[in-house]
């Protein structure tokens, strides 16, 4: 790539080396300029030539006002860029998480995860924790009813076997799970509608519920970060999860599972000691 449209030679990177020299008190900068710079291109590739802080003109401005737009990719591509250029260093991803980020997984590992997580529910964990974590926000992603984004086809499909809530993602999330685990018994003509394995199928999926995959990879790094935290009273609870989802997050440091933590509603905290309370009186 000619490098020079992007002005990241001798222009954005010095914005950004001068900018946190200032913030930081002259610090010595570190790789996660380098990460700015390639959040840039990366966005750059993916709009065959946008930048993320617009025209060279205003591009300086933008980048001291922490002004971007990345509109023009897709919600999983738009997470991984924005957390490669925050203006805060201290915010951004390093070079082994923006490696790792779920964008750059394969087809098959994305599908695997959303497997893994409706098995970590539908296995009957003991917290509530869990569901009121990975169910917050989820209207942005279901719209309060995954079934009205679904194909004829597959509503019919459905109702042969268990019932659905169609305003939980937790039961969302069972769908691709049961009907990834009987793909094969499947009648031809619904599976010629929701593609072949694995990434026709993914695909039927996350192009009605863009924000399907990113929602659920927040809401399990959350709770990896109870897990770091070691708020678990049960051993293995704690170890359940660790063997389920290290594969997912191995590279991610604990600062950055504490930023994703961070927004972690009080609610939450209140029903957790709620259920620790709950946990030793069953216990003892």
């Amino acid at each position: 790539i000619d490098s020079s449209p992007l002005m990241l030679e001798g222009t954005d990177s010095d914005y950004q080396r001068k900018f946190e020299s200032s913030h930081k008190r002259k610090q010595r900068l570190t790789k996660n300029v380098d990460v700015f710079s390639l959040g840039c291109i990366i966005y750059y590739t993916l709009t065959n030539g946008y930048h993320p802080f617009g025209d060279p003109i205003e591009r300086e401005k933008n980048i001291v006002e922490n002004s971007y737009s990345i509109h023009l990719v897709d919600e999983l591509a738009q997470d991984l860029v924005k957390n490669m250029i925050a203006f805060d260093s201290t915010q951004r991803l390093n070079a082994a998480e923006a490696k790792n980020h779920p964008f750059f997984w394969s087809k098959s590992k994305q599908l695997q995860f959303l497997l893994d997580v409706s098995d970590a529910f539908e296995e009957g964990s003991k917290y509530a924790i869990y569901k009121t974590i990975i169910e917050k926000n989820t209207d942005l992603v279901i719209h309060h009813n995954w079934r009205a984004q679904l194909s004829p086809l597959l509503l019919e499909n459905l109702k042969k076997y268990r019932k659905y809530s169609s305003s939980s993602l937790q039961d969302l999330l069972r769908v691709i799970r049961n009907k990834k685990h009987h793909y094969h018994e499947l009648p031809n003509t619904l599976k010629e509608d929701i593609g072949t394995m694995p990434s026709g199928f993914l695909s039927y999926f996350l192009t009605r519920y863009p924000s399907l995959l990113i929602h659920v990879y927040r809401a399990t790094a959350k709770i990896c970060w109870i897990l770091d935290q070691s708020l678990f009273m049960d051993p293995s609870e704690q170890i359940r999860f660790q063997q389920l989802f290290s594969k997912y997050y191995q590279d991610i440091t604990p600062r950055r599972l504490q930023q994703l933590g961070d927004d972690i509603p009080d609610l939450i905290h209140r029903e957790y000691y709620i259920e620790q309370q709950q946990w030793l009186t069953n216990t003892l």
